[in-house]
C-alpha cells in the first residue's frame, strides 16, 4: 500500500483520481478557471495544472510547489455558489457553471 494522503491509501497500480486528492489536501478547495470548466464538462481538454481558488490568507506554498495555480478571494465570496460534483473517488468542490461564464448583454 501507497499513503497518498492522511489517510488515504492505495495499492501502487490502482488509478488515482489527482483532484479528487488535491481536494481533500483542504476542505477550503474549490477547482476554479480551466479545472471548474473541464468538470461541469465545458473544456476539450485537461488543463496543464490544475487551478483552484482559497479564501484570503491561506498558506498556499505547498500547493503551488506541487504545481497547482492558486488565486485567492474573500472567504464570504468564495462560499457563494459552491457546489459539489461527484468524481470517481468522492465529490469535489466547484463553482456553478453562472460563475463560470461572462453574462453578454446585447
Amino acid at each position: 500500500m501507497e499513503r497518498l494522503a492522511r489517510g488515504v491509501y492505495a495499492t501502487p497500480d490502482a488509478w488515482v483520481d489527482e483532484m479528487y486528492m488535491l481536494s481533500l489536501r483542504s476542505h477550503r478547495v474549490v477547482f476554479s478557471h480551466e479545472s471548474a470548466l473541464l468538470l461541469h464538462g465545458l473544456a476539450e481538454r485537461e488543463p496543464e495544472a490544475p487551478t483552484v481558488t482559497l479564501p484570503s490568507g491561506y498558506n498556499a506554498s505547498a500547493l503551488r510547489r506541487d504545481g497547482v495555480r492558486v488565486y485567492f478571494i474573500k472567504a464570504d465570496v468564495l462560499s457563494l455558489g459552491r457546489i459539489e460534483l461527484p468524481a470517481p473517488d468522492g465529490n469535489i468542490r466547484v463553482p456553478e457553471k453562472s460563475f463560470l461564464l461572462p453574462v453578454v448583454e446585447l
